[in-house]
């Protein structure tokens, strides 16, 4: 970037028309309400060098008679008029804006013109035609199915196009075993194998697996389950509870045993849920009969 465009750059974003540079004074915007002056003191070495740099070599010998000089140039898609005022140790130079500089075209390729009509025509290559020639006849060979190419006096040789090898059909890809899409088989939460963590257990000691005997209820989640924040009654506070701990862990199953604890599975693993007391055989029948159907009872 050279030194004085920081000066343009200026203009354009404080919306000036130019500024006005002067050696040992501040700088001076000009707008078209009025002058402003800043703050910032350009010194006259400074103002020099920064004119010298890109001013062309004729203006810069009329500079060097002392003699007032003008130049252009362009910067952000600006044209900037330079008006240089040199006199001995007191420079003045005066940027104004001018104009927008417009974008160049990209050049168009010319187009051939019809000589009877005069309008647009495309570009035709020149071609030469053949020299007749004189060609024995020769015998027929067998193509192997093909056509034989024929010429005479007045056309051009044609070439009949033979393929090197017979055309043999794409081969099938098979498809390998590592390409297959896996499937996932959906296991239900009663075929899984339940993991029970010691840590929250209710008791402290894994429940052993009930007698066959015994009274067990196991609550499994639907395939259509309720929306969360709906209250279900299903006419056992116990059993509300359970479900409404169950939703909110997002189990899959509750377990109800005799002589333990009510407990849930939870991503496989089993965990406590919060009624922490031990349910007896007589308890667990009686919140068994009030959701059973009758046929079941």
């Amino acid at each position: 970037m050279r030194r004085i465009e920081f000066y343009m750059r200026v203009i354009e974003k404080a919306g000036a028309t130019g500024a006005l540079l002067a050696s040992g004074e501040a700088v001076t915007l000009r707008f078209p309400t009025g002058d402003r002056r800043s703050t910032q003191i350009t010194p006259h070495e400074q103002l020099v060098d920064l004119v010298r740099d890109v001013a062309p070599p004729l203006v810069l010998d009329q500079i060097d008679a002392s003699r007032q000089a003008q130049f252009e140039l362009d910067s952000g898609g600006y044209r900037y008029l330079i008006d240089v005022q040199p006199q001995r140790g007191h420079w003045q130079v005066f940027i104004e804006m001018s104009a927008e500089v417009p974008e160049i075209a990209a050049p168009v390729e010319p187009l051939a013109y019809s000589e009877s009509r005069r309008t647009q025509a495309p570009r035709i290559p020149q071609m030469t035609p053949p020299t007749a020639m004189s060609v024995a006849p020769r015998q027929h060979q067998p193509t192997g199915g093909y056509p034989v190419a024929t010429r005479d006096h007045a056309s051009a040789p044609v070439r009949a196009h033979r393929p090197s090898q017979e055309m043999s059909p794409l081969p099938v890809r098979q498809q390998r075993p590592s390409d297959r899409m896996p499937v996932a088989r959906y296991q239900r939460p009663s075929e899984r194998v339940p993991i029970i963590r010691k840590s929250e257990s209710v008791s402290g000691v894994l429940p052993p697996p009930p007698p066959p005997d015994d009274t067990v209820m196991i609550i499994e989640r639907g395939q259509y389950d309720a929306p969360r924040g709906v209250q279900t009654s299903s006419g056992s506070p116990l059993l509300d509870l359970l479900t409404a701990n169950a939703r909110a862990e997002n189990a899959s199953d509750v377990y109800l045993i005799a002589g333990h604890a009510p407990y849930m599975r939870v991503n496989g693993q089993l965990m406590a849920t919060t009624v922490r007391s031990v349910l007896d055989p007589e308890q667990l029948s009686r919140e068994i009969g009030i959701v059973a159907p009758v046929e079941v009872r």
